[in-house]
């Protein structure tokens, strides 16, 4: 199974932080790239505490932060199933590869801004996922780079080169 790759690789992508950040979004964050939401009982606390000090910090043990990138993990798992129902019979490069984009981008934004990225990956088109990965633009590369290969610099450099390897095995 994919699982202890691709926690090993989002380890590295996300780091691991037991204290409370906002993330380039402004958003409270924790753990390994954890985004904190009404569901989670450190974000009341957090917010609570940040009213009454801007300075204030609140931290997890590394026990809670496994617990929430065990839950994320699962539902970077479920939603990459809801994406592609024949996630399991993919190869475990390919899940871990797209998995990692799930957990960075959410598989909201990821269907929205990368159609053409995930027919690619139905159709086992890895060449043509890679360069969906970089533009996302119907393959229109004199359109620039896209924002999601810009922004996360080394982590999509390296899954992008992951899956033109992957290409490169195919028309071999």
């Amino acid at each position: 199974m994919i699982l202890e790759n691709l926690k090993k690789q989002l380890i590295i992508d996300e780091n691991c932080k037991l204290e409370i950040y906002l993330d380039d979004k402004g958003l409270p964050t924790v753990g390994i790239g954890h985004l904190l939401t009404k569901k989670d009982p450190e974000f009341m606390q957090w917010q609570v505490g940040i009213k009454a000090n801007p300075k204030f910090v609140l931290k997890i043990t590394q026990k809670r932060c496994d617990e929430l990138f065990a839950k994320d993990i699962e539902s970077v798992i479920h939603d990459c199933k809801f994406i592609w129902p024949d996630f399991d019979s993919f190869l475990e490069e390919v899940q871990e590869i797209i998995a990692n984009m799930v957990f960075n981008l959410g598989q909201p934004k990821l269907s929205k801004l990368f159609p053409s990225f995930i027919q690619a990956i139905k159709d086992r088109n890895y060449k043509r996922a890679a360069l969906e990965m970089k533009y996302n633009n119907g393959l229109k590369p004199e359109q620039g780079l896209c924002d999601w290969y810009v922004q996360t610099k080394d982590r999509a450099k390296r899954l992008v080169n992951r899956m033109e390897t992957l290409a490169n095995k195919q028309n071999a």
